[in-house]
């Protein structure tokens, strides 16, 4: 015998839609959750390096890495050049300190990027 859903709910059809509906958005609001995790383990070189542009860069908040090779900084109040030099800056002290291929994104404190420079590592 087949069921239709208008016959296990007949009187209300939206709620037979929502069946439908809430796997959908259960599995998207839980990929969101893992995603805005941080999913590695930042390196000690990876931590004293964030540290210190935090201290030592003019304009820079905060500094926090979104991935092994993503920095994001923020840099309160700062425009799209001023931004590329802070990135600029970033680099150049990442080189030696890091030993390691990463990019910089320059965000105002609500992580969208102004600037983006990256590095490659021999």
């Amino acid at each position: 015998m087949q069921y239709s859903s208008q016959k296990l709910f007949p009187c209300n059809r939206q709620f037979s839609r929502l069946l439908y509906v809430f796997p959908i958005i259960l599995v998207t609001a839980l990929s969101q959750i893992s995603f805005g995790q941080q999913g590695f383990d930042v390196s000690q070189a990876q931590y004293s390096f964030a540290i210190q542009i935090k201290n030592t860069i003019p304009g820079v908040i905060a500094a926090e890495w979104k991935s092994p090779f993503d920095l994001w900084v923020e840099a309160d109040g700062v425009d799209q050049a001023a931004a590329r030099n802070i990135a600029l800056d970033v680099i150049f002290a990442g080189k030696e300190l890091l030993q390691q291929s990463f990019c910089v994104h320059v965000h105002n404190g609500d992580f969208i990027q102004i600037a983006l420079q990256c590095w490659s590592y021999p």
